[in-house]
């Protein structure tokens, strides 16, 4: 999904499940090119493995795609081929995982729908509803990603909360094996952010002085470390202190600096680091300068340049 500058979103590739919310459901079909998702105007849209769910202009929640592990509360239809209205409140952020997605309402409570059989809505248990759940009676959530099995969330006092699956120690608590089915404090220090969005079993976020740190799974080097063992807390990457923006797929990341300078590392199977080469890198691989924004799926990335341009790389 792409978001343009007047608030128009646009989607491609596969209509299966109706994923791309312009009416029709069919595996078999492909739009070769970016086809306009309805004529409202978007502010925020955010993709899980085959749903979508975006906030409006006016704040309104929507979603569409498959409504797999009651991921659209209150909806029964499985699949769901135009945006459907998901609440009426007003929302200022949104997160899709794999099969559950969190968004941040705009008094700064924390809500999560879908799939909780690892805990990954911080309910306290593993019962999946058909409903939005808040989780506790915070009022300070400011940033929160959602990921495969799990859900990573900031607080506005800098602080880094963890929940939901734990195998590869994606959590950050310095221990793996052990799912956590409530928000659990970090052992970091308190001057974080801004999280990393994409699917995947790892992360990375960046702190107030611009230093970039990642933790979780990391078999291609997806961590950025120069080697491809398994992290438990927060490591920094390198010493630099420029770091705007990062974003993961599924065993590769992209991060960009400050000035534009697009960066990479990870899963290089299918090209989607962008270096012209298809050779995993454990740190850091410089691509080029010019970037605005960027995105990561499971084989390919999604780059905009500062001139409006799109880029892809990588297989869809």
């Amino acid at each position: 999904m792409l978001l343009d500058a007047q608030g128009q979103l646009w989607g491609g590739q596969s209509q299966k499940d109706g994923r791309l919310g312009h009416g029709i459901n069919d595996s078999y079909y492909k739009a070769k090119s970016p086809i306009p998702i309805s004529q409202k105007a978007w502010s925020q849209v955010s993709s899980g493995k085959n749903f979508t769910v975006a906030i409006d202009e006016k704040g309104k929640l929507w979603g569409w795609g498959a409504n797999y592990n009651n991921v659209f509360p209150n909806v029964t239809t499985n699949h769901n081929t135009r945006p459907i209205k998901l609440s009426d409140k007003t929302w200022q952020f949104v997160s899709a995982g794999t099969s559950h997605f969190a968004a941040i309402e705009a008094d700064g409570t924390l809500w999560l729908a879908g799939n909780n059989n690892d805990g990954q809505l911080g309910t306290g248990d593993s019962v999946t509803p058909n409903h939005l759940s808040k989780v506790n009676d915070d009022f300070d959530w400011v940033d929160v990603h959602a990921r495969e099995n799990s859900t990573i969330a900031l607080k506005a006092d800098g602080s880094l909360w963890a929940w939901g699956y734990n195998n590869n120690g994606e959590l950050g608590l310095g221990y793996k094996g052990v799912s956590e089915l409530s928000p659990v404090a970090m052992n970091a220090s308190n001057d974080w952010k801004l999280l990393s969005q994409g699917i995947g079993n790892h992360s990375l976020a960046i702190k107030n002085d611009g230093t970039l740190w990642s933790w979780g799974h990391n078999v291609n080097g997806e961590l950025g470390l120069s080697h491809e063992e398994q992290i438990y807390t927060p490591m920094q990457i390198g010493t630099k202190e420029d770091w705007a923006s990062a974003v993961v797929g599924v065993n590769h990341s992209l991060v960009l600096k400050q000035d534009g300078r697009l960066y990479s590392f990870g899963d290089n199977s299918s090209g989607q680091l962008g270096n012209g080469e298809r050779i995993d890198s454990s740190k850091p691989v410089y691509i080029s300068d010019g970037w605005k924004s960027i995105a990561a799926a499971q084989t390919f990335s999604v780059g905009i340049k500062n001139n409006g341009d799109v880029y892809t790389w990588g297989a869809l």
